[in-house]
């Protein structure tokens, strides 16, 4: 017999934040220190001044892409851990308000 799982929205909801928030803020950034990483490496393995042949091309473009998506797994992991836990919060501060309200209740 197959179980299900409840599934926690807040992460997901958390996660896709994260990555909004990533392409809002992140992304460029990422692209330029990604550039600047590949850049580098082929300066460090061609020697300098890089010149523009197709390996040092990928090596730069395939920096760039590296530290785009670790970026973008980065935020979306961050988003989906704080969305768990303001859910949990959540669930527990609504928790105790009905325990709270309940206790408040006229006997009778």
């Amino acid at each position: 017999m197959l179980t299900t799982h409840k599934r926690a929205p807040e992460a997901w909801l958390g996660a896709l934040f994260g990555m909004v928030w990533f392409l809002y803020n992140g992304a460029v950034p990422s692209l330029a220190y990604g550039g600047h990483m590949g850049h580098m490496t082929g300066g460090i393995l061609f020697g300098e001044p890089v010149e523009p042949v197709i390996l040092d091309k990928f090596m730069v473009g395939g920096a760039m892409a590296l530290a785009f998506f670790a970026g973008l797994f980065l935020f979306s992991v961050l988003g989906g851990v704080g969305g768990t836990a303001l859910g949990a919060l959540y669930r527990k501060a609504t928790t105790i308000q009905a325990q709270v309200h309940e206790a408040q209740k006229p006997e009778g």
